[in-house]
């Protein structure tokens, strides 16, 4: 449910303990309101004196200053977490640059992964050829998004997807259909 993430593992503790509630109820209230309800308590056992969503608000303002690094993360926010493909997020940089980016196609990719991989926000999986991203860091990007920038993600993400996934006949650049769980991992914020 949390992954690898202490801080929100303390959080959810401390709520269950100050609310006087079982796990089965937190996990009910968690799949309702989603992180907000780590808004709720801050942690108190740990160090950190802030919420989930505050500790990372600086790394989310940093990979902001850059626009195109920026426009990459929240359209990341909508894909499938586990394995967003090299392939794939060059699709997107295509077609969704925000500035020119005086590097060739294969440093592209690189330059706008490094904040993102730097502020820990992604994770290069093994053998290098995909990212990952943890759900909640998509969930938390989602909230803190304008309804503009939230419409603007969705439909970049949409656009390379709807080219990337043929409807029928041999896909473009030999690419498979191997994008499906991006598209199932969009359907929900379908409005």
């Amino acid at each position: 449910l949390f992954g690898n993430l202490p801080v929100a593992l303390e959080q959810a503790g401390a709520y269950i303990c100050e609310q006087h509630i079982s796990l089965e109820r937190y996990l009910s209230i968690l799949s309702s309101s989603g992180v907000e309800i780590l808004d709720d308590q801050p942690p108190i056992l740990g160090p950190y004196q802030h919420t989930v969503r505050t500790a990372w608000e600086a790394n989310f303002v940093a990979v902001a200053s850059d626009a195109n690094a920026g426009a990459l993360f929240d359209i990341i926010a909508f894909l499938y977490a586990d394995e967003i493909e090299n392939d794939l997020l060059r699709e997107i940089i295509k077609d969704t640059i925000i500035s020119p980016i005086r590097e060739d196609e294969g440093r592209q990719l690189e330059t706008l992964l490094r904040p993102l991989l730097s502020y820990s926000l992604i994770r290069r999986n093994t053998g290098g050829e995909s990212v990952s991203v943890h759900r909640m860091i998509q969930t938390v990007t989602k909230m803190r998004m304008s309804e503009q920038e939230r419409d603007w993600a969705l439909r970049s993400a949409i656009l390379t997807l709807t080219r990337l996934v043929p409807t029928a006949g041999v896909p473009p650049s030999g690419i498979t259909p191997r994008f499906a769980s991006h598209v199932l991992s969009i359907t929900p914020d379908l409005h």
